[in-house]
């Protein structure tokens, strides 16, 4: 905002600016009639500009991934193997301490086996070793219960792991001159499971999910000691647990197609600074969605959807220690004129604003020296595309 200042007195610009440049490829080969050799790469370079008041941090980001697999059949079941590699680079050119590369080299195999005809096993497991956090085992074990013609039922259950950073949630906010050097950071592990029934109950098609994780040594941001603004990255000793589920319904009495969705998710965390128990913040309990499409043929469409997200819990934020409920709108209308189509979209018809309900600025500086809430709703308002599609063919 021009001329504006922070509320003490200074004006503070945020800015970032990310220059990306990607490439991948993928070739298969058939051997012997039976297997499948499939060889894998890509590449992605980044590099940033963050402005935090009169602070610049200038950096880049490298990431390659390179993999090879095999896969072949044997009389009911099929099986992959394979072995891959990836490298994570990150250098600071303007922040001391923080570069880093870490590589991963890893094996993994995965087998698909049908036991009758209404039941199929899937197992896998891949073994990485990290040069950081070391060798990871992550194994997993799905089945596919065929229970009649129209029902069928998935079950899965593994573990996995993530090798932590510097970038979280809050230090993308604050950038890396107030984070003292991470130490004794151990990698955060998970177990999940989730039970998934899918099937047709008349001319509905119906989707309910179950799920449920456990992540040991989750990483959080706590006061650097000394203070003076300093924050640090720690492993949280209570583990993060979630549990939810879904359900997905779809109907298609044409020419209508009507999606209606509901996620219910309850998570909890502990409090790294506290230790006290509390519910994930930016995590709302429940969730829903409808959307209503009418298409005529190839000639025009137009569609509604409507979503709406429940209360959130909220971290460092004066103003209130939950969100406010929200519904989001959106429209979509196209029609065809012979070879060309005209389209308009309008999201957030409501105009719904977070900032309508409180500011996003702080009265005075937070973790970090942050100067802002986090976002728990819609900022831009209301938003219109307008729109020609030319078919040339």
């Amino acid at each position: 905002m021009d001329g504006a200042v922070a509320p003490s007195g200074v004006p503070y610009p945020e800015r970032l600016r990310t220059n990306r440049f990607d490439a991948g490829g993928l070739a298969r080969f058939v051997v012997n009639g039976r297997h499948v050799i499939s060889v894998r790469g890509s590449s992605a370079w980044q590099t940033h500009r963050h402005t935090f008041g009169d602070v610049g941090e200038r950096d880049d980001h490298l990431t390659w991934f390179a993999e090879a697999a095999s896969t072949f059949t044997r009389g009911t079941s099929s099986s992959v193997v394979g072995i891959a590699v990836q490298q994570e680079r990150y250098r600071a050119r303007d922040v001391d301490g923080f570069d880093y590369t870490f590589t991963t080299p890893g094996i993994f195999s995965q087998t698909t086996t049908d036991i009758g005809e209404r039941l199929a096993l899937t197992g896998s497991a891949r073994l990485d070793r990290h040069s950081e956090y070391g060798t990871k085992l992550s194994p997993r074990l799905s089945a596919l219960v065929k229970m009649t013609r129209r029902w069928s039922l998935r079950l899965s259950a593994g573990t996995g792991y993530y090798a932590p950073t510097w970038f979280t949630e809050e230090t993308e906010v604050i950038g890396l001159t107030p984070l003292a050097r991470l130490f004794d950071i151990r990698a955060e592990e998970a177990q999940s499971g989730s039970a998934d029934l899918g099937g047709v109950w008349g001319p509905v098609e119906l989707n309910a999910t179950v799920f449920g994780s456990v992540v040991r040594l989750p990483v959080g941001v706590v006061e650097a000691p000394g203070g003076e603004g300093r924050v640090t990255l720690v492993n949280v000793p209570g583990p993060t647990r979630t549990t939810g589920g879904e359900l997905l319904l779809r109907w298609k009495p044409e020419p209508f197609h009507v999606t209606a969705s509901y996620t219910f998710v309850r998570s909890t965390e502990e409090d790294p600074e506290t230790g006290d128990r509390r519910p994930v913040p930016l995590t709302p309990r429940h969730q829903a969605g409808l959307v209503t499409m009418w298409e005529q043929e190839e000639q025009a469409r137009v569609g509604v959807e409507v979503y709406s997200t429940g209360r959130q819990s909220l971290d460092d934020n004066p103003y209130r220690t939950e969100s406010k409920p929200y519904v989001h709108i959106g429209v979509l209308a196209e029609r065809r004129f012979g070879r060309a189509r005209a389209f308009v979209n309008v999201e957030n018809v409501l105009n719904y604003r977070q900032t309508r309900s409180d500011p996003l600025v702080l009265p005075a500086r937070g973790m970090g020296g942050r100067w802002t809430v986090d976002v728990w709703g819609p900022l831009e308002g209301r938003v219109a595309n307008v729109g020609l599609r030319i078919d040339a063919r």
